[in-house]
């Protein structure tokens, strides 16, 4: 319901039943006692049932009878609530239920419920989340949701539902916004703290409670101490770095690499690692030709040197800024060698 507002004035008789009471005394009538009103066991005497509003109307007349009957005309209608004249105005006020919702003490309202009679029930006044919550205050959201674990819109939105919704799915935290909204999870406040006034919106289950407003949730701790996920195991040990080369190693790491040779001879050479040594094994061939050698290579800072057996020629060659060594034939780009950033 809508919080309500006492008015000063009281509701005031129409002359007729003035008259009427003027003659009831000189007849020597007794009054009734206020107590005798309270016959009709379908009515709830100072019960009232919060929220779940679909439409409320001022009564011409001051009688919950006529409450209790328009709910029982329209279908969607599952319980009522009369407020007595004098409390949100100077008639009495009707307010139509499509949802039943829980029992609270207030003395100026009647309420019931279609169909049925309610058991008698002392129901407690629920004005704050259970014990095991607590407020923690405004902050922002935005469309990707900062609790977001879990969802729920209602027309009898509170912080006491939503802190009971989220306690039982096991969330640490609890969030009402825009009224009507009900968020659980289990952290907060990515987006920041919000001003205390940008949460300031009714609680469609209760008006007199705020339940945040435009992309802010009024956040509250649930009590629920949410298990601590076990530490991952640690990362496997990086394998262990290949074993540097020798010094003046400066050679492509595959142990075997092919080339094909320039020139009008068309020869192709082969060359073979021996183990993790600085010697290679050539074999060059042409056709049916065929011709071994065996490469010493070396290396003397930027300097590259192949010494060649069967043929006893030096080459030599320089490492760029690339890293490269070309051209150990005449300046071609035969044999390259990476050796590794200068």
């Amino acid at each position: 319901m809508f919080q309500r507002t006492s008015f000063a004035t009281g509701h005031l008789l129409p002359a007729a039943l003035i008259a009427l009471a003027a003659l009831a005394a000189l007849a020597g009538l007794a009054t009734p006692a206020p107590a005798a009103a309270q016959t009709n066991p379908n009515f709830e005497y100072g019960i009232d049932r919060r929220g779940g509003d679909y439409r409320s109307f001022d009564l011409n007349f001051d009688a919950p009878a006529l409450c209790a009957g328009q709910c029982a005309q329209e279908g969607q209608c599952r319980a009522w609530t009369y407020v007595k004249p004098g409390v949100q105005g100077p008639k009495a006020r009707c307010w139509l239920k499509n949802v039943v919702p829980a029992p609270t003490r207030d003395g100026n309202v009647i309420s019931g419920l279609r169909g049925s009679v309610p058991p008698p029930a002392t129901p407690p006044v629920a004005t704050s989340p259970p014990a095991t919550a607590r407020y923690v205050g405004c902050f922002k959201d935005t469309s990707v949701f900062d609790l977001n674990g879990h969802l729920e819109r209602s027309a009898q939105n509170t912080p006491q539902r939503c802190v009971a919704i989220c306690q039982a799915r096991g969330f640490a935290y609890a969030g009402v916004q825009y009224g009507q909204s009900c968020l659980c999870g289990n952290s907060y406040g990515r987006y920041g703290a919000a001003a205390a006034s940008a949460c300031n919106l009714a609680c469609t289950g209760d008006r007199g409670q705020a339940c945040g407003g435009y992309n802010t949730n009024s956040i509250y701790a649930t009590g629920v101490t949410v298990p601590v996920a076990p530490p991952a195991p640690p990362a496997p040990p990086a394998p262990p770095a290949p074993p540097r080369p020798p010094a003046g190693d400066c050679w492509a790491t595959s142990p075997t690499f092919v080339e094909q040779l320039e020139g009008a001879g068309n020869w192709r050479a082969v060359y073979t690692r021996r183990g993790a040594s600085n010697v290679f094994d050539a074999l060059y061939t042409r056709g049916t030709e065929t011709g071994p050698d065996v490469l010493t290579l070396e290396r003397s800072g930027n300097t590259v040197t192949v010494k060649r057996t069967a043929y006893a020629a030096v080459l030599t060659s320089t490492i760029g800024a690339d890293g490269v060594a070309h051209g150990m034939y005449g300046g071609g780009t035969r044999f390259t060698l990476t050796c590794g950033a200068r």
